[in-house]
């Protein structure tokens, strides 16, 4: 097994200073926390031009445009009773218009960087409440940014496609998304994709109660269906529970027509539970390599509970370990581990030290598959 050259993601000492330390204390004077009028004008004049810190009060806040937040921003409420709601008539994302060609739907967000190659900018402690987004809802959303940090913020979906993710980065590097809850989404909680790097997704509560797709999500793809690889993550410590097909997923992801594939290299993914996936598998891995799998948790995930395989026919899956894992079902339709298709190049994948009880096939390994440990 190769080296597992995992980045010790996005530590909060690298983010940079911020400019002049400004800060701001917001009350309900300054702004209306009734939720009746639009405070999105008033937030980007006072986070302008960066540097600052802005701390809301309580109170409902509507948002009809994506408050756009330049480098050196951090933003901070008081807890659940910090609510920042999408308006009904939210406008779509002006930084996803301009930079996401072939994006499905215009995007509508209550916080976005607000330029490529902003940086420090940080999002905690405080809720942010999709319910009323007319479409393709991203709550907080990063294109090309660096050094972010989204913590303590409880993301609050509409249950229908209107709210596709929690928060989503783009083409971005070096964060952290911890200690969030998120439910009633349609698409992912957590989703990352574009050729993201050096990030953690950590200690993070999901509900997909039954509409959510993917709990945490992680492809290379871009957005357009460019070749872009997605690098140096880590998963850990997340509770998923009531998905629809992934509980979590690190896979390059393909084009609708499979003639491009993005990559995913270089991932720990630990110390997670997953209960209950209903149609898929627990966690899936493909299109990569340098991946641990390790401590995980995973219960009722109706296909596979660990599967290792690429989207594509001719997909390469490479140097995988799957190891200390606990999978369990009652009436899975697939293998505790799966690894290969059959179809595709999965090559070095050891599975070694699982406790896998349920399953008719324990650990199934496709034609071509190489495979060491358990499966020997």
């Amino acid at each position: 097994m190769r080296h597992l050259a995992i980045v010790a993601a996005a530590g909060l000492a690298a983010f940079p200073a911020l400019a002049a330390g400004r800060s701001v204390d917001l009350t309900p004077e300054d702004l209306d926390a009734t939720g009746a009028s639009d405070v999105a004008p008033f937030l980007q004049k006072t986070v302008e031009p960066g540097g600052v810190r802005v701390t809301l009060p309580c109170g409902v806040f509507l948002v009809a445009a994506a408050v756009e937040l330049p480098g050196g921003t951090q933003i901070a409420g008081k807890g659940d009773c910090t609510v920042m709601k999408l308006a009904r008539t939210a406008a779509p994302s002006r930084l996803q218009a301009q930079h996401m060609p072939g994006a499905s739907g215009a995007q509508r967000s209550i916080f976005t960087n607000r330029a490529a190659g902003d940086s420090g900018i940080v999002v905690r402690n405080l809720v942010a409440d999709g319910r009323d987004s007319p479409a393709n809802g991203q709550l907080i959303s990063f294109f090309r940014a660096s050094d972010v940090l989204v913590e303590r913020i409880n993301f609050i979906g509409a249950g229908t496609p209107a709210t596709q993710d929690g928060v989503s980065f783009v083409s971005s590097s070096h964060y952290v998304v911890r200690n969030n809850r998120c439910a009633n989404f349609t698409n992912a909680c957590y989703d990352n994709w574009g050729g993201d790097s050096d990030f953690q997704i950590v200690d993070n509560f999901v509900d997909g109660r039954g509409v959510l797709t993917y709990g945490v999500l992680v492809n290379g793809i871009t957005t357009d269906h460019k070749v872009a690889t997605t690098s140096n993550f880590v998963v850990r410590g997340n509770k998923i529970q009531n998905v629809k097909e992934l509980g979590i997923g690190a896979y390059g992801l393909c084009s609708p027509d499979r003639k491009t594939c993005g990559v995913v290299r270089g991932a720990t993914i630990e110390g997670n539970e997953i209960a209950g996936v209903s149609r898929y598998h627990g966690i899936l891995v493909g299109n990569g390599s340098d991946v641990r799998v390790s401590r995980n948790v995973i219960r009722a995930a109706a296909g596979d509970g660990v599967r290792i395989s690429a989207q594509d026919k001719g997909g390469v899956t490479r140097d995988i370990l799957v190891e200390d894992n606990t999978i369990e079902s009652a009436s899975a339709k697939g293998a505790a581990v799966s690894v290969g298709s059959g179809a595709d190049s999965v090559s070095n994948v050891q599975v070694q030290g699982n406790r896998l009880r349920g399953y008719a096939r324990p650990v199934k390994v496709a034609p071509g598959a190489s495979v060491r440990g358990d499966a020997e």
